[in-house]
């Protein structure tokens, strides 16, 4: 190990836009004497760009690369294949880990500093980690606030040095131009604001005067780290989970003064409102979002106070530090006592099957994508073993059982879980289900079968908790990327297998289907599930896409069974009401009148079906004599 370590700047960028967005403004702070230019004297200085390959061009013609290359050697890392569509955050936890393998041995002897684009650094940010690296503790943490990046950048260009291209803001001026460009985001999660509150919090402010900012931050931001060791299992979003993987000696500084180190982050003006609500904070409901996904390390992280001040600090801050921590306090009595366990922590196992589910609605790009997923993460000795010892793999995610929502006491996943209760697992519903006529008759198909019966589902958590049965197997689209051999093997002594997707799957149904003839053992069923509004009264409409290239009508043992509903469009009415009542249910969980009164809706809608149920039941449901279809039923036999 050398003895004086090296420093690594990781940024994951990609795009054009942004890369030039970063240049102009966050490049120009990080250029600032007291920021690289004052590591780089002490150290040597590596920057690392994670990004496409195609994208190395357009960094190297910004205005400043020049500069930052006589502090720093330029390196690239290409990360095209692990940029999953609408999941930034498990792109950069794939990224950056990849950046730092990428140092081989020497990882152990660098700091990693983890650069976000968005970050504007007061002049002399870095400078106050000189005394803990000198130090040689293990990693660096701080917390930060946001700010209108639409008002920030109508002014920002001005503090341009127009000699250099540098932006040298000192800590305390940009302290106090930030607090008065404070986004709503950061206001509401300021506790003694009372005017607005946000729904799901990870970090929380109480406002000293006009100058003066308290802060206490259950997800601190890792800024620096160096780690211990190299077999490290990553189960978690790269925030929660690096840290306690990376180093578990604990040997770490927490920034807690803004004239130690300060940035801001620049959001635009309408990021995250959905979460902002009207009125106070309410401890209770605060402390119930916490639950949900605070780690032990993550509660620890409240206890830890900053102070922003762009004057000295006031001599009531000690009184209001002193509040904010009896606040966290009381909200810590409040939580589950068992924290969430950063090692296969249940945010990212959902972000990977929403990856999944995203890229099963991309057919042109679909053999390419699972192939970078399964190379990158279930492949990966680094992040596959979470999802192993939960019992997941590439085509089956780890099941939503009781015992797994009592522990993560999720509410949405808690009230999912009485509604299965009252109305049942699918497909054996109870009659009161309102889509009880469809799913008998995929029932009334499946009984009777000696085997297991494969169901072919999208790749979400949810269904793995929806469907239920003694010989159920459930797996995802992404079953037919495996190892046909393999697959083969694992169905020998199934009897049928049933294909349920909703209708964005259809242009893949065909060779899904064309796969599963190749390996479901000989003289089983292959049924394909279609509700509605799949199919109507003119028959399989968006199957015809899908599955007309394969003549299934010429496929041997092919049958159809349908069920009727009396008026197709009131379905519709009634489902698109039910899908809302329960949204808005939802979205005010903490006002128990609106609660009641959606939840009324529900009860009433739900009422609405019941009564339909029977009566079609009584008028031939699932007898195929009429003409308006509700849900059908496409048998085929595997050949003997």
């Amino acid at each position: 190990m050398e003895s004086s370590p090296k420093i690594n700047f990781l940024l994951a960028l990609w795009g054009e836009s942004f890369i030039s967005m970063f240049c102009d403004i966050s490049l120009r702070s990080l250029l600032a004497p007291g920021n690289i230019p004052a590591l780089a004297k002490e150290y040597k200085c590596i920057f690392t760009l994670l990004t496409k390959k195609e994208n190395i061009p357009c960094f190297e013609r910004q205005a400043l690369y020049p500069l930052l290359k006589t502090h720093c050697e330029i390196r690239y890392v290409e990360i095209g294949d692990v940029i999953f569509p609408n999941n930034h955050s498990a792109t950069l936890t794939v990224a950056l880990e990849r950046g730092m393998r990428e140092s081989g041995d020497a990882m152990l002897s660098t700091y990693f500093i983890y650069l976000m684009a968005d970050y504007l650094f007061a002049g002399n940010a870095f400078s106050g980690l000189l005394p803990h690296l000198r130090r040689g503790v293990s990693a660096v943490t701080a917390g930060n606030y946001q700010v209108v990046e639409e008002e920030i950048l109508e002014n920002v260009r001005s503090f341009i040095n127009p000699a250099t291209g540098i932006i040298d803001i000192p800590g305390r001026e940009l302290v106090g131009w930030s607090l008065r460009h404070l986004h709503p985001v950061t206001v509401a999660n300021t506790v003694n604001a009372e005017e607005t509150h946000t729904l799901h919090a990870n970090r929380l402010f109480w406002r000293v005067g006009e100058d003066t900012l308290i802060g206490r931050f259950y997800l601190r931001h890792t800024l620096c780290l160096k780690p211990e060791r190299t077999d490290y299992i990553i189960g978690g979003p790269w925030d929660y989970s690096y840290l306690p993987e990376m180093c578990p000696s604990g040997n770490v500084a927490h920034i807690t003064d803004s004239d130690e180190y300060f940035v801001i982050e620049l959001q635009p003006l309408a990021y995250e409102d959905k979460y902002v609500a009207a009125g106070p904070h309410v401890p209770a409901v605060t402390a119930e979002s916490l639950s949900e996904w605070t780690t032990a390390g993550q509660r620890a992280n409240a206890h830890i106070a900053v102070t922003y001040h762009s004057n000295d600090v006031p001599p009531q801050a000690k009184a209001v530090i002193a509040q904010s921590g009896q606040y966290v306090a009381s909200l810590e009595k409040m939580m589950a006592a068992t924290p969430a366990t950063a090692r296969g922590h249940f945010y990212w196992m959902s972000c990977i099957q929403s990856i999944a589910a995203v890229i099963a609605t991309q057919p042109k790009e679909y053999h390419l994508k699972v192939d970078n997923l399964n190379r990158a993460i279930w492949g990966s000795p680094t992040f596959s073993p979470p999802f192993t010892s939960a019992g997941a793999g590439l085509d089956a995610f780890p099941p939503l059982r009781e015992e797994t929502v009592s522990k993560e006491k999720v509410p949405v996943f808690l009230l999912l879980k009485w509604y299965l209760d009252l109305f049942g697992h699918l497909p054996a519903v109870h009659p009161w289900h309102p889509h009880f006529t469809d799913y008998n008759l995929l029932k009334q198909a499946i009984t009777g079968y000696s085997g297991k019966v494969l169901f072919i589902l999208p790749p979400k958590r949810v269904p793995w908790m929806e469907w239920s049965g003694p010989n159920h197997v459930l797996r995802s689209t992404l079953i037919m990327y495996r190892d046909m051999e393999t697959v083969r093997a694992e169905l020998q002594g199934f009897s049928a297998c049933v294909i349920h997707l909703p209708v964005k799957y259809d242009v893949i149904v065909g060779k899904l289907f064309d796969y599963l003839l190749q390996v479901m053992p000989k003289g089983s069923d292959i049924h394909i599930f279609l509700k509605a509004p799949l199919v109507n009264k003119r028959g399989f409409t968006p199957a015809k896409s899908a599955l007309h290239h394969m003549h299934l009508g010429q496929k041997q043992g092919t049958h159809l069974t349908k069920t009727r509903f009396h008026s197709s469009m009131l379905r519709r009415v009634i489902d698109k009401s039910l899908t809302e009542a329960g949204f808005l249910l939802l979205r005010n969980s903490d006002r128990p009148l609106k609660v009641l009164w959606f939840g009324a809706q529900l009860a009433l809608l739900h009422a609405v079906y019941f009564i339909y149920n029977i009566f079609s039941i009584l008028t031939g449901a699932g007898t195929g004599k009429t003409k308006n279809i509700c849900s059908a039923l496409l048998t085929f036999k595997v050949e003997p």
